[in-house]
């Protein structure tokens, strides 16, 4: 990877002069609550074309950070590595393809796993001209700055169209109106990824409820592309939780649920197998029964003599 920054990376840099700090916002008034942890604040005031452009791009590659919070908004896209994430007192794993907004008084620490570099790319900006920007993308500000977690796991394709952005801004030479055009378009597709996927969190704390979802008896005729229609990413990422939590598609998962109401109506009921296998959505009684033997080794009438032995 090419050693791409439109800045020097400041995020362990103290304030530029003991009396800089930032200038207070309503919800800087008082103490806050970042101040308590004991994070440092990183001033945009240090960061020279982020104080002039209102914007900003640079590369992370090391071990760890300091605690610290901002008084600007960031966007980070991890494209290497793993790494421990310690956001707002809580701990996380992250992972390669991971995109998460970080708010002004949010504080955040990055600890690699295992001690492996971990390699991620920081998109920054100003609150005024985020607002702005979301005012452009018709995406709310107060949820960009109030509203629920904003994370989400991209896909390889998703990623690649940051990564050849970041490209571009090598390429911009001392030219800062192009690299600030193509930053904001960096910060609008990030926006846009993570509005749109907004609760769905890059730890999937919805993937569970989804699984009960299709385990319910109202669900056991849906296909794969109503699953797609019922989860709150995109389909790519849905198939890869599917793999890794469940080692199987979304098609393989629905019939797993299937055939385990199929042997439940058969032990429990006197249910024609032709009904059962309506209710479980197949319109085909042949290929389900074909579906059914494939799974137990037995067609449904087999399994129902010896079930009622």
């Amino acid at each position: 990877m090419n050693d791409i920054s439109v800045d020097d990376d400041f995020t362990n840099a103290p304030l530029p002069g003991g009396d800089f700090s930032a200038p207070e916002t309503p919800a800087q008034q008082g103490v806050s609550p970042a101040v308590e942890t004991g994070a440092h604040m990183v001033d945009y005031r240090a960061n020279t074309f982020l104080r002039t452009e209102q914007v900003s791009f640079h590369w992370w590659s090391d071990r760890s950070t300091t605690l610290h919070y901002h008084n600007y908004f960031e966007i980070f896209l991890i494209t290497r590595g793993k790494a421990a994430h310690l956001f707002n007192g809580s701990e996380t794993a992250l992972r390669r393809n991971t995109l998460h907004l970080i708010r002004p008084q949010d504080t955040h620490q990055f600890v690699s796993a295992r001690g492996e570099l971990c390699t991620h790319m920081n998109l920054l900006i100003l609150p005024e001209r985020l607002r702005l920007l979301s005012g452009a993308l018709n995406i709310p500000f107060d949820e960009l700055q109030e509203g629920a977690l904003l994370k989400t796991v991209l896909n390889d394709t998703e990623t690649a169209f940051f990564l050849d952005r970041a490209e571009q801004i090598s390429l911009c030479g001392a030219d800062a109106t192009e690299k600030t055009r193509v930053i904001l378009e960096m910060i609008a597709e990030a926006l846009s990824l993570l509005y749109r996927r907004r609760g769905a969190g890059g730890d999937a704390e919805w993937f569970p409820a989804l699984l009960n979802k299709l385990r319910s008896p109202e669900y056991l005729t849906v296909r794969a592309s109503d699953v797609y229609a019922l989860c709150p990413c995109s389909a790519p990422v849905l198939i890869r939780h599917f793999r890794e939590n469940e080692g199987c598609t979304v098609v393989e998962y629905l019939t797993r649920v299937k055939m385990d109401y199929a042997q439940n109506f058969l032990r429990s009921t006197n249910f024609p197998v032709r009904e059962i296998a309506q209710r479980l959505g197949y319109d085909s009684i042949s290929h389900f029964c074909r579906v059914f033997k494939e799974r137990f080794g037995q067609t449904p009438q087999e399994y129902r003599s010896s079930a009622q032995k």
